[in-house]
């Protein structure tokens, strides 16, 4: 029997019943219908019945009948034995005498009734084989023996012994290896395993293994990382990592065995078996061509923005300093629109009262054409005097990189390959024939001028900028695409083909929630409109309604009155608070895994074994999550519990990735979200998103310098909480980036039990696109919006159309472009249907319609759409005082979230001190499952609070309850005890000083 594949206690959880069902499972798996009761009476006596009905239960809810049945939770029998009329105590009888052989015949039966089947041979054939394919993808045993758990009950076979389950598990993994090694053979050439095998030693140059030097990614924009980046490249061409073909793997395989590669050691590499080894360092090697062709446009993106916004700033103090030289001419202006405007003065007189305002003074306000400032308020010339700056990146980038156009003709990617050719052969001027038709027109002018006075060198510089602008657009927007990339790939990649969307389309459709055409979802808008419209009508009518109208027909929105609660209902609540206890962080860590075993889901990223016993194990689990998410680091938690800091480094690298946290935190919101206390909160249906500035520590690609939030630099931590207070989504994100690109990720990403339907977020969280987005996926986007009576409100018909609403008609007053709309909807459901599969992130595909032109039909038609639901929200959120008050609630609770994870991340004054993506991710992760536990915990204290209270004989209404937060922080010790060993620490000597640093 395979040994250690799943933990005992996991073994022991899985094989009994649960110390407490639900009372959300109870209705779903214990709720019979009118054929089962029917068969249930066809048994003869009580005890057969209800014996009958509690296996039938067991077998949909756990997949099998527990051997112990005296253990059922009480509440299963009570529920059963009110639906079949039969004591609970009858059932204790019928666990405690039925023999063994009436038992697996009533077994048999209860699995004939409910349509499942038994795990004979064929099943269990079929179960190896789907474990094969499943072995092909991850190679984690854990996993792999909760995904057969799971196919046994989508395919109603009941559960086979574990230890034959696991079994089956190990079998599956060893095939897997050995197709996995097959698959792999055509590029493991001899040739090939040596030159991974070179990765793994020390390079005397760099002083470090090639492997170690591909993982350290860029920390700043600079030309020196830039260049490191270009020559990463240019080595991992040599070895022909551009041209692997790995297509044959399973892309999520791929992932798992980079993974490895980044974890481990070079050390420990070489001490793998050759042919576990060589896999592992191929798709490291293919995984790392990918990461840095998106980091090295990454930076280019970055230098020539930090180049362009310095030219900008410096347009701007220009414009300043020239307003101020110019309050002469002003006043001069004002005093000649004095006179040309005077009506007492013919056309004969105005010439002379002009020039008597004075010669001098008319002289002096003249400006050479020198002085004149183009169009652009000389921006192009100000980056042209950083143009050996740019020199200093720009041509080692171009020519690492290979640039391809999603429309054709495509003058910016003729431009590109031109500047490209130019820069490998070293030619100083540019061609007569070079493509000027992508080069705006306010910067046209200087380019003439350069070539007018023949100063060829200055029209290189010009155009060479423009292009390389323009390449900055288009990569953005995603006309021009880089190959080997994974953000800037082609964009066709992120959207289901035409083809399969011809094919497939009326299926798709389905998951859009849309009509086919755009003329039955405009009638759905204008049905919505009319209903708001005539709300609103009645509202204006009123003149101490809460909104009114001025006498410029300007629409006022009266704020919301501050809610009053009940006195009663206070006293209530406070008597509940006082109740709580206070929890250290570490037993709450403890209590909740105990209860919900949410641990079990931080495997071994190589689907390894833990090096301690489990206790331990779980010991350096939590030491090392508290140490991400309370910021203390690796070497202070060590001081604070004793485990060595190696100990917890290893364990953070091996067991704490965004994957394991992600699946660790939706068990946790999904038993949250099942609490009683937690339906009481509200539904599930209603979510939000915030942002939590930090600030970091060193030079980042994701710090941004933001005075306004941080000294130096810092990032974003940007999550989603449903109404429950629990947070389902987290991504760290450049704080200079608009929340709004990211808003429906998390959203679309929810693997939880909540039910999303309806989101908010404050004004930075909307843009159009993110309105018409939210649509297309079938959900509803509904932020507050600042000022929102003063944004523009768009009608889909002739202004004549809403005349039957004398006063809320005319507040349409622009008109939306439906038939862009329409004939752009067909694209647009498949924008949707893309989004929901999983095709493209929604933050990717916002990013890139939003860098986009307007003027393209698909984002005009985005805008458009985007504009009538923006309306639709308006006329909301004016008519519907509830509707307001429950978005600001739901806001109020993102941000006293934000006040528990400050609470929570203390150490180190609160700033994030990694500089890679990757481990920043980790650390939000590892932070923002901690928050839910203490939401998880307190909500459960809140629960134990209220049956206390009503046990003494104090009244707790639901409405009570419903303003109580488990984001509260008052009855959380972050901190841990002190200890004061005064005898110990007075016997013995001082402190030596540390030993010196030699890093």
């Amino acid at each position: 029997m395979p040994g250690g594949l799943v933990p005992a206690e996991e073994l022991e959880r899985l094989s009994s019943w649960p110390v407490e069902v639900a009372r959300s499972d109870l209705a779903a798996y214990f709720s019979f219908s009118l054929a089962d009761l029917r068969w249930l009476r066809s048994h003869r006596g009580a005890g057969e019945r209800i014996g009958l009905a509690v296996q039938l239960g067991a077998v949909r809810f756990l997949g099998f009948v527990p051997v112990a049945l005296a253990d059922t939770p009480p509440e299963v029998a009570g529920h059963v034995g009110k639906q079949i009329g039969v004591a609970p105590a009858t059932f204790r009888r019928y666990a405690r005498d039925t023999d063994g052989r009436t038992r697996r015949r009533h077994i048999a039966a209860v699995i004939d009734h409910a349509g499942w089947r038994a795990c004979g041979k064929r099943e269990w054939g079929s179960l190896g084989r789907w474990l094969t394919e499943r072995a092909l993808e991850h190679d984690t045993p854990t996993i792999l023996f909760g995904q057969a758990l799971d196919q046994l009950r989508a395919e109603r076979v009941v559960r086979p012994g574990l230890d034959r389950l696991m079994r089956a598990v190990s079998t599956a993994r060893v095939n897997g290896r050995k197709e996995i090694r097959r698959r792999f053979r055509p590029e493991l050439t001899p040739e090939r395993c040596e030159q991974l095998d070179g990765l793994l030693v020390t390079d005397p140059e760099l002083g470090i293994a090639r492997l170690v030097w591909l993982g350290d990614g860029a920390t700043s924009a600079s030309s020196d990382a830039a260049k490191a980046e270009v020559a990463k490249l240019a080595y991992l061409e040599d070895l022909g990592a551009d041209r692997l073909d790995l297509s044959a793997i399973p892309p999520e395989r791929l992932r798992q065995l980079a993974t490895v590669a980044r974890r481990s050691t070079p050390r420990g590499l070489r001490q793998m078996d050759p042919e576990r080894r060589h896999p592992i360092l191929l798709a490291a090697l293919a995984a790392a061509h990918t990461e840095i062709v998106d980091e090295t446009v990454r930076v280019f993106d970055m230098m020539l923005s930090s180049t362009d916004g310095n030219a900008r700033d410096e347009v701007a103090k220009r414009q300043l300093d020239a307003l101020h030289a110019n309050l002469d001419r002003l006043a001069l202006l004002d005093d000649i629109l004095d006179v040309v405007l005077d009506p007492d003065l013919d056309n004969t007189e105005v010439g002379g009262a002009v020039r008597g305002l004075g010669a001098q003074r008319l002289a002096n306000a003249v400006r050479s054409p020198q002085e004149r400032p183009p169009r652009d308020g000389g921006h192009l010339e100000l980056m042209e005097a950083r143009f050996s700056h740019v020199r200093s990146f720009a041509p080692q980038i171009l020519g690492a990189l290979t640039f391809a156009a999603s429309v054709a003709p495509s003058g910016i990617l003729g431009a590109v390959q031109l500047l490209q050719r130019m820069n490998v052969e070293g030619r100083r001027h540019v061609p007569d024939d070079a493509p000027l038709d992508f080069i705006s027109s306010r910067w046209r002018p200087y380019l003439d001028a350069a070539r007018d006075a023949g100063n060829e060198n200055l029209f290189k510089h010009y155009w060479e900028l423009c292009v390389l602008l323009a390449l900055q657009g288009g990569l953005r927007s995603g006309e021009i695409w880089v190959k080997g990339s994974r953000r800037y790939a082609n964009p066709a990649s992120y959207l289901i083909a035409p083809e399969v969307w011809e094919r497939e389309g009326t299926e798709l459709l389905k998951l859009t929630g849309k009509p086919a055409t755009f003329a039955e979802r405009l009638a759905e808008i204008e049905v919505e409109m009319a209903g708001y419209l005539d709300e609103l009508e009645a509202l204006l009518a009123d003149p101490d309604g809460p909104v009114w109208l001025d006498d410029a027909g300007e629409l006022h929105l009266r704020p919301l009155a501050a809610e009053v609660i009940d006195p009663a209902v206070v006293v209530e609540r406070d008597g509940v608070l006082a109740r709580l206890p206070i929890v250290p962080l570490t037993e709450l860590l403890i209590e909740t895994d105990g209860e919900i075993h949410w641990s079990r889901h931080l495997t071994h990223a190589g689907g390894g074994s833990p090096r301690h016993p489990p206790i331990e194990h779980q010991r350096n689990l939590y030491a090392a999550i508290l140490a991400q998410a309370c910021n203390f680091g690796s070497t202070r938690m060590a001081e604070l519990t004793g485990i060595s800091a190696d100990t917890i480094d290893w364990t953070t690298q091996w067991y704490l990735r965004e994957g394991t946290l992600r699946a660790a935190n939706t068990d946790v919101v999904n038993a949250h979200y099942r609490h009683p206390i937690a339906q009481l909160l509200g539904d599930g249906t209603l979510s939000s998103s915030d942002g939590l500035r930090l600030p970091t520590r060193g030079k980042s690609l994701t710090g941004r310098a933001l005075s306004r939030y941080f000294v130096h630099e810092g990032l974003t931590s940007y999550t989603h909480i449903s109404d429950q207070h629990s947070t389902f989504g987290t991504q760290i994100i450049v704080s200079t980036e608009r929340d709004a690109t990211f808003t429906l990720d998390e959203i679309l990403g929810n693997t939880t039990e909540l039910p999303l339907l309806e989101h908010t977020t404050d004004s930075h969280g909307q843009t159009l696109t993110t309105f018409g987005m939210f649509d297309l996926v079938d959900k509803r986007l509904s932020p507050r919006i600042a000022k929102l009576t003063e944004k523009q409100l768009y009608r889909p018909r002739p202004a004549s159309h809403y005349k039957q609403w004398p006063h809320a008609g005319p507040l349409l007053r622009h008109h939306a472009q439906i038939d862009v709309i329409d004939a752009q909807w067909n694209d647009l459901l498949r924008i949707g249907a893309s989004l929901k599969q999983g095709y493209v992130s929604a933050a990717l595909l916002i990013s890139r319609l939003q860098a986009g032109s307007r003027q393209h039909p698909l984002s005009k038609a985005m805008l458009e759409y985007g504009k009538l639901l923006r309306t639709l929200h308006a006329l909301r959120w004016f008519t519907d005082e509830a509707f307001r008050r429950r978005i600001g609630r739901q806001l109020n609770r993102g941000e006293a979230l934000n006040d528990l994870r400050r609470f929570i991340f203390f150490a180190n004054r609160g700033t994030i001190r990694y500089s890679g993506h990757e481990d920043q991710t980790t650390q939000a992760h590892c932070h923002t499952l901690v928050v839910n536990l203490c939401i998880l915990s307190t909500t459960g204290y809140l629960k134990d609070a209220i049956d206390a209270q009503r046990a003494d004989g104090h009244a707790v209404s639901d409405e009570a309850i419903a303003n109580l937060s488990p984001g509260q922080f008052e009855t959380i010790n972050p901190y841990g005890t002190l200890t004061f060993d005064i005898t110990v620490v007075l016997k013995r000597p001082r402190r030596p000083p540390a030993a010196p640093n030699t890093h």
